[in-house]
């Protein structure tokens, strides 16, 4: 069960990194 919550919380960080970068080149174009 620990891996796979480690995981998890990996992915999910991976996203909201990535959905931060979107907002922030949207805000700059």
């Amino acid at each position: 069960i620990d891996a796979v919550a480690k995981s998890r919380d990996g992915r999910f960080r991976i996203v909201s990194n990535d959905e931060r970068e979107q907002t922030l080149n949207q805000l700059l174009t």
